[in-house]
C-alpha cells in the first residue's frame, strides 16, 4: 500500500482503534499516526517497534498515543497496552460488590466465590436499577 492508500483506508473506515508498526513500506507509522491525528484527536493508537530511539519515543508522546510496544511483544507487553486502551475508552466492567461478589456487566453475571452465575435480562435489569451496574 501506498502512502495515500493507507491514510483513505482510515478514512473510509474510521477504526475504533489503530495498531500498527513504526517500520512499513511507503510510510512509517509515527507519520501516519501524525496524519491521522492532524483531523482525528481521539482514536487510540497504540504504535509497535523494534526501535529504543528515543526520538521515536518523544514523537510518540507528542501524538498521545496509548502505548508505544517495544518488541518483543510479550503478553505482559500487549496485556497493559489493552488494560490503558480500556481505560482510555472508560470500558471498566467489572464491578466490585463486596469481598466475594462481582458483577460483570458486558458479560451480564454475577461471581460470587468464583462461582459464576449468568443473569437474565430481568435481574441484569434490576441490577442496574439500584444502581450497581453503570448505565
Amino acid at each position: 500500500m501506498y502512502e495515500n492508500d493507507l491514510f483513505d483506508l482510515y478514512q473510509s473506515k474510521k477504526p475504533d482503534i489503530i495498531i500498527s508498526d513504526i517500520k512499513m513500506p511507503y510510510l512509517n507509522g509515527l507519520d501516519m499516526a501524525k496524519k491521522i491525528r492532524k483531523e482525528d484527536k481521539t482514536t487510540p493508537i497504540i504504535i509497535t517497534t523494534a526501535f529504543t530511539d528515543t526520538s521515536y519515543m518523544l514523537q510518540a508522546v507528542e501524538l498521545q498515543l496509548i502505548k508505544y510496544i517495544v518488541k518483543p511483544i510479550t503478553s505482559i507487553k500487549l496485556k497493559e497496552a489493552l488494560s490503558l486502551l480500556m481505560e482510555h475508552l472508560n470500558i471498566n466492567n467489572i464491578i466490585v460488590l463486596d469481598k466475594k461478589k462481582y458483577y460483570d456487566s458486558f458479560n451480564k453475571c454475577l461471581m460470587i466465590e468464583k462461582k459464576v452465575i449468568i443473569l437474565r435480562k430481568k435481574r441484569a435489569y434490576a441490577l442496574r436499577l439500584i444502581g450497581k451496574e453503570p448505565s
